[in-house]
């Protein structure tokens, strides 16, 4: 997703349930909205107050980066981490975002809440099938202008990652 798609599906997502995009980890056991979602540098979730009406952070006091607080995975929330603009040998990058659901305990409401948003996503966005993900209409066109396509981390320059880059369509930068 760019800046705008993420903000469409934000804007389906909250006028769909009473969503809150929040910060999965945090130095706070306090669980506040994030102020621009779309910007995250790290991972944030979906939290549906319809499914969770309150949400506590677990402390986690032995970390190799110290003691934090961590959303429990194993709760009806949704992880979701923005794409993020980057660039790799040169060219603009854009690494994979992803939506995330555990599904350790049964829920119908939750699925479905889940299953509401992938249907959103496949509707309106483009399968790729070498980040075995989906883009929207507005990647497809930035990545067809020479945009790299990244997985979710920014990878080393290797030969292995150059070959990976070089077999995406786009991998000839328009002159």
């Amino acid at each position: 997703m760019l800046s705008d798609d993420c903000a469409s599906f934000l804007d389906f997502v909250q006028r769909r349930d009473p969503v809150f995009v929040v910060f999965r980890d945090s130095d706070s056991p306090d669980v506040v909205p994030t102020a621009d979602p779309c910007q995250a540098t790290k991972a944030t979730c979906l939290w549906n107050q319809a499914l969770l009406p309150m949400l506590n952070r677990t402390y986690i006091s032995h970390a190799d980066n110290g003691p934090y607080y961590r959303l429990d995975d194993g709760l009806p929330i949704l992880e979701f981490s923005p794409s993020m603009a980057t660039d790799w040998e040169g060219r603009p990058a854009l690494m994979q975002g992803r939506i995330w659901g555990a599904f350790e305990a049964p829920s119908q409401k939750y699925r479905l809440w889940y299953e509401a948003i992938v249907r959103w996503i496949r509707k309106g966005y483009i399968r790729y099938g070498p980040l075995s993900g989906y883009i929207s209409p507005a990647v497809r066109a930035w990545h067809n202008d020479g945009g790299v396509l990244l997985p979710m981390f920014r990878p080393p320059t290797t030969d292995a990652w150059r070959a990976f880059v070089a077999k995406q369509p786009s991998a000839v930068v328009k002159q």
